[in-house]
């Protein structure tokens, strides 16, 4: 599948607040997370982003175009304003830095359905257990809303879907584990154990 013009954004602005250190860069496999995660984003789409005010991720991805968020302290909504602001492509696939096991062949399959079937301004990932709204596209025109949203202090990102055309694409749940956030260090030894 070739590369398409769809801007792959990575958030990274989170607090930490039950990790000792920071998550995205956690080793896996001698291979940074957030590396990881890049090299992903890199093989898929024409131009990859990152978002977060981190001193200490903006030295580890020294060259890398990264942004900050421009509402300060909105959670991932904040993130993913500050990702179509700042995106050359009009869509962008987000995803969030604590994804171990983000799967090629799922972001290729969501990207290509929206490049080629979804007239949609949002195209939401879901299965059998909810929603991933950070295993997703959106596009520059959700922009005013977004705003609004971060405006009103309105931050929970599930609840602006019905603002929008809004389309849906299904996974089965045996992928679900492709979505596994590392949040704790019991997900942590959790994620060593069953990979290591």
């Amino acid at each position: 599948m070739s590369i398409l013009p769809i801007t792959g954004a990575i958030l990274a602005g989170g607090k930490n607040s039950r990790m000792s250190s920071e998550k995205s860069l956690l080793t896996f496999n001698d291979v940074k997370l957030i590396d990881k995660i890049l090299r992903t984003l890199d093989s898929c789409f024409n131009e990859t982003i990152v978002i977060t005010d981190k001193e200490i991720l903006k030295e580890h991805l020294s060259g890398r175009k990264v942004y900050p968020d421009i509402f300060i302290q909105s959670g991932a909504l904040g993130g993913i304003h500050s990702a179509l602001t700042n995106a050359r492509n009009d869509a962008v696939f987000i995803v969030a830095c604590d994804m171990p096991n983000l799967s090629k062949k799922i972001v290729t399959s969501l990207t290509f359905y929206y490049h080629h079937n979804c007239d949609k301004k949002l195209l939401v990932l879901k299965h059998s257990q909810g929603l991933e709204p950070l295993h997703s596209i959106y596009c520059k025109s959700c922009l005013p809303i977004i705003e609004n949203q971060l405006k009103a202090n309105k931050l929970k990102i599930s609840h602006m879907y019905r603002l929008f055309n809004t389309d849906y694409f299904e996974v089965s749940d045996e992928l679900i584990h492709t979505f596994q956030n590392i949040n704790t260090q019991n997900d942590l030894s959790l994620w060593q154990e069953m990979y290591s």
